[in-house]
């Protein structure tokens, strides 16, 4: 793996504890500075269709993104939607949706800001490792983002069966919401080469 490669990694690592730290509700001068995270995610993605080592045809790539992204996007939604429905039904209650705001220029403009800014830091900075972490957040970065929706919808959902020094500390919080999705994707990661094996 080249040090661009290395590079992108670790800015999409960053991106999605940037993502997951918006979430927590951190204080609102980390919260404008993190803004940079969805736009630094959808730029390394792009960044991440020029493979250098191998280049393939558009619709390989196209085909294997859909695959690896779009397929269990859709799987995790009609999970999510079929257990919230459950819980909704049992509970009586309804959770919205309110992490949707509409991009505006400013917001833009900042991801843009910062993401140049990294790029140019990388350029100079030769990466020639990362901690193992860094590199299994950003290979699964995906699911990452889809267990910590999980556990922060019961936080939302269910804040009694946390400790309220946990809900209080947006970093603890952080840090939690953080090792979950790792342990989480973790065991998804053995539990699935572990299935491969035994067909």
């Amino acid at each position: 793996m080249g040090s661009r490669d290395l590079g992108l990694n670790l800015l999409r690592a960053i991106g999605l504890l940037s993502i997951i730290l918006a979430h927590v509700n951190p204080p609102s001068l980390l919260f404008q500075l993190r803004t940079f995270d969805v736009i630094m995610m959808v730029c390394v993605s792009t960044i991440s269709y020029t493979d250098y080592a191998r280049p393939k045809p558009y619709k390989d790539y196209l085909i294997g993104r859909i695959k690896r992204l779009l397929f269990p996007t859709w799987e995790f939604i009609l999970l999510m939607s079929i257990v919230l429905s459950v819980v909704c039904y049992i509970e009586g209650a309804f959770i919205p949706n309110t992490y949707k705001y509409p991009p505006r220029l400013q917001y833009i403009l900042w991801g843009l800001i910062v993401i140049s800014g990294s790029f140019c830091i990388l350029r100079y900075i030769k990466v020639t490792k990362l901690p193992e972490i860094v590199t299994f957040i950003s290979s699964n970065s995906l699911w990452m983002y889809f267990w910590h929706v999980i556990v922060l919808n019961l936080f939302t959902t269910y804040p009694n069966w946390f400790d309220s020094r946990l809900l209080d500390s947006w970093c603890v919080k952080w840090l939690f919401v953080v090792t979950f999705a790792c342990i989480m994707c973790a065991t998804q990661n053995k539990l699935l080469k572990f299935i491969k094996i035994a067909k």
